[in-house]
């Protein structure tokens, strides 16, 4: 089911919880800069991959890989549960259309191995890149509150 907002206390310690999808609220718009991270993950690992020479299907991996593999990671060896994904699976069509898109504008647009490198070094993929990972700390800190982790 969806999650609400809420914040309380476990083991002592404060937690947030998000809402499913983003909104507004800045619980909801930590759920948007997630996404945005998912997004930028999803195109960077897979315009690598497009780059490398990797057709469609090596490149949706690799960026899908990309985008929920530290989640997954945090989730089945940290947490001791089910990976996010299984439950949000918006998160494997995001990374898998931020992937296709990569692979689109490297392959179908013939850019030149500079021009594909530009593309992957834009500020705008170095911006959203940089909201993901911060939205990735917070969410990984609030998971560790949430098993009273050591602090």
């Amino acid at each position: 089911g969806q999650l609400r907002w809420c914040s309380g206390k476990v083991a002592g310690r404060d937690v947030v919880r998000m809402p499913r999808y983003p909104t507004l609220e800045p619980q909801g718009m930590l759920r948007g800069m997630d996404y945005i991270g998912t997004v930028s993950f999803g195109f960077s690992g897979g315009g690598l991959a497009a780059l490398s020479g990797m057709d469609l299907l090596g490149t949706c991996g690799v960026g899908t890989l990309t985008a929920l593999g530290g989640g997954t990671i945090r989730d089945a060896l940290m947490l001791g549960k089910a990976p996010f994904w299984t439950e949000e699976t918006e998160y494997v069509t995001i990374a898998v259309v931020s992937a296709a898109a990569a692979f689109a504008a490297i392959h179908f647009q013939n850019l030149d191995d500079k021009e594909a490198a530009a593309l992957m070094d834009h500020p705008a993929v170095a911006i959203t890149d940089t909201l993901g990972v911060a939205a990735f700390c917070i969410i990984g800190a609030n998971g560790a509150l949430k098993m009273a982790m050591p602090g």
